[in-house]
């Protein structure tokens, strides 16, 4: 069948110990069609806890294919591909699709893979979408400083205000202390762009 061919290549990729082969294998799913990316994603995808070194591919048809579930799926592995993977998903994927990733990773993702998250995909979404996912991780113990940098780098209309009525109420010391983070860096962010 055709789809045993898309699953040989899968397990071409696994066998092939050369990086620059195993990225020219994963390049070549660009020409691949959505039936055919579908059939590399599952296979990757159900061989990934065994193999969790498949997350570039796995990543790469899912992307292609507009694979919002198996993408979500992948943010939870975390891995050192991890990062690539995030970076291609915050080029490809719309608003909406990054918000809902950026959520599934926070809920079941790693802190590791969480925080990086917070920092590649925070900047693609903006305002009071970014506040109501990032505002409660300002306590996090390893996602607070992430979550306070990328509010300040992309701020609504309501962040600043949201921002300081959370460092006035101290009832969090870390989320306080996030808060006043973030607003100095929106101040210093305010005091460069009036000195152009």
């Amino acid at each position: 069948a055709a789809s045993d061919v898309y699953k040989r290549q899968v397990s071409a990729w696994l066998a092939e110990p050369d990086e620059m082969i195993r990225r020219g294998l994963t390049d070549s799913l660009d020409s691949a069609t959505p039936g055919q990316l579908q059939v590399i994603s599952d296979t990757s995808l159900n061989l990934l806890t065994e193999h969790p070194e498949i997350l570039p591919m796995a990543g790469r048809a899912a992307l292609l294919n507009q694979d919002a579930s198996t993408l979500e799926a992948l943010v939870t592995v975390g891995g050192p591909a991890m990062h690539h993977l995030l970076r291609q998903a915050s080029d490809m994927l719309d608003t909406s699709q990054i918000s809902r990733l950026l959520n599934t990773t926070l809920q079941a993702g790693s802190a590791t893979t969480s925080a990086l998250a917070i920092s590649i995909l925070g900047p693609s979404i903006k305002g009071e979408e970014l506040e109501m996912i990032l505002l409660p991780q300002l306590g996090h113990r390893e996602l607070g400083a992430p979550a306070a940098l990328a509010l300040a780098s992309n701020p609504g209309p309501h962040t600043r205000q949201s921002l300081q009525s959370i460092a006035d109420s101290g009832n969090s010391e870390a989320a306080t202390a996030r808060a006043k983070l973030a607003l100095s860096q929106l101040d210093a962010r305010e005091d460069e762009e009036a000195r152009r």
